[in-house]
């Protein structure tokens, strides 16, 4: 209705009047217009596309359109105004922040709406080398929630099925783990279950695939959090892939953060935050949960946006207590 208002009205051509704007486009090209389509007056500078390619009858500065076409010209306009309107939102949000009413609708749109950053390891420079013996401890301090479930249950079942190891394998990469480590330590991990040659023949493929060196030899990164929630495939039965936030009941949550030694109060209002699908902020609420005391250097905002951003932040926060 917006869009009618503002750019076009639509409108029945007589028969006589179809029959001309065909003869007007002439050659093969009169077979965009069928007999019996409907046509859309439409001012002709809002469908220069169309113009430039010849593909509408412009008569007083009137482009008419047929139905068959307006695709092109409603993607454009949404597009625009969408556009437009987070510019809008960009320069209010703030003001609003301070607004209680708004402040629910905002934090559940913002993410939405916002690109989420791409990954770029922090401290990759420090000669730190991540390693297979380095995980255990690393899965216990520093991952978060959505890994930690992944990487306990591939301890348990030796065995991960094809997202989870997708998953799981990006994030190793994102925090160093090299692919001569990772072979190892993916091979060490399927091994109760798996002999070398069904291993290398169904699995180690796709862990190269993951760095890189085989296939097209693209060079993948982490998943983010947006990605894990909105765009892979759902967790079946059998699967532990994805943000237990969101995919997980009260239940199993429940006993997931109990993993975590957090304390009845801390899971409550975790549990609370998933029902107001408040994901990223639960997310958080874990992560200072987690890490008590000051958080000095750590960006908060980040936790719930990336599981690789929760990991450096987290170990960021180990290097300083440590040298306290």
């Amino acid at each position: 209705e917006k869009f009618k208002e503002k750019m076009m009205s639509p409108t029945q051509i007589g028969k006589l009047d179809r029959k001309g704007l065909r003869e007007e486009l002439g050659g093969d090209s009169a077979s965009w217009y069928p007999i019996g389509n409907n046509f859309y007056k439409v001012p002709f500078e809002h469908v220069t596309s169309l113009v430039r390619r010849r593909k509408v009858v412009v008569r007083k500065g009137i482009a008419y359109v047929p139905a068959t076409m307006m695709f092109c010209l409603l993607s454009q306009w949404f597009e625009k105004s969408l556009s437009r309107h987070l510019h809008i939102l960009n320069r209010i949000s703030q003001g609003c922040k301070k607004d209680k009413r708004l402040e629910e609708i905002i934090a559940e749109v913002l993410p939405l709406v916002t690109k989420p950053r791409e990954y770029v390891r922090k401290h990759s420079d420090d000669g730190e080398r991540t390693t297979l013996h380095d995980i255990p401890h690393l899965a216990k301090e520093s991952f978060p929630l959505c890994m930690s479930r992944m990487y306990h249950h591939l301890k348990e079942n030796s065995h991960l099925r094809y997202w989870g190891r997708r998953t799981f394998g990006l994030f190793l990469k994102g925090i160093g783990l090299s692919l001569e480590e990772s072979l190892k330590f993916w091979w060490t991990s399927f091994r109760p279950r798996f002999d070398r040659f069904v291993w290398e023949k169904k699995y180690s493929y796709n862990i190269k695939h993951n760095y890189g060196k085989v296939g097209k030899c693209f060079d993948y990164r982490p998943y983010s959090c947006p990605k894990l929630i909105q765009s892979i495939p759902p967790p079946g039965e059998k699967d532990c892939h994805g943000c237990p936030f969101k995919t997980a009941d009260a239940s199993r949550l429940t006993k997931m953060l109990q993993g975590h030694d957090l304390d009845r109060k801390s899971i409550e209002g975790i549990l609370t935050l998933t029902q107001q699908h408040k994901f990223g902020k639960a997310c958080q609420e874990m992560f200072l949960c987690k890490h008590k005391g000051s958080v000095e250097g750590v960006d908060i905002e980040d936790i719930g946006q990336h599981p690789n951003l929760y990991f450096d932040n987290s170990r960021e926060y180990h290097r300083k207590m440590k040298n306290r």
